[in-house]
């Protein structure tokens, strides 16, 4: 017993002294710059140390935020209220949510896709919506200045390949992306309305 005791204390012993041994040997540097930030919805950076490279917009970034209400009927109504960035009026391609891909995938179509102004904002410039899913434009090139100033414009999910309007089945992420619009801060609600 005491035998196996001073092996497993030895053992100990040697393991303790060769951590310290490599610890000693390669002790950690410490950056001396933290890199470049690259971020989607950031409202602060704090950088404490080293140097903060490549930052080229301080303003507020553009987002939209997503809300959901599902029918009794089937119908699943997405809304992606957006605010354009503070300066280029740009927002990222947002990506449909998990739990509103759960109500939605494998088991309703894209039905209808809306856009307009949202009420006692920043009108927007036209701009075009892309309504995207599995590496194809689900709107056909339909999307193209369907955000408007002042008015709500429709479209349904468009075939480009069959020349005819379709309803596409939803079986996997849906992103919505803007292109062109260039007013800053500029509010407009998207809606994606989907039906079984």
């Amino acid at each position: 017993m005491r035998q196996r005791f001073a092996i497993i204390t030895g053992w100990t012993i040697i393991i303790l002294a060769f951590c310290v041994f490599i610890s000693n040997a390669f002790p950690p540097t410490p950056p001396t710059s933290i890199g470049t930030i690259a971020t989607q919805n950031a409202d602060a950076i704090n950088a404490t140390g080293g140097n903060v490279t490549g930052l080229t917009n301080l303003g507020a970034a553009g987002s939209c935020t997503e809300t959901v209400e599902a029918w009794t009927g089937g119908f699943v109504t997405v809304r992606l209220a957006c605010t354009g960035d503070s300066a280029n009026g740009s927002i990222p391609t947002i990506t449909i949510s998990t739990d509103t891909m759960n109500l939605v995938k494998g088991t309703h179509y894209l039905y209808q896709v809306k856009a307009y102004p949202t009420s006692g904002g920043t009108a927007p410039d036209a701009a075009d919506v892309t309504v995207n899913m599995n590496g194809a434009d689900l709107l056909g090139g339909k999307g193209v200045n369907l955000i408007h100033a002042t008015a709500t414009y429709d479209t349904l999910p468009y075939s480009a390949f069959m020349s005819t309007y379709r309803y596409p089945a939803i079986n996997g992420t849906v992103t919505v992306a803007v292109a062109n619009q260039a007013t800053n801060s500029a509010n407009y609600t998207i809606e994606l309305i989907f039906a079984r």
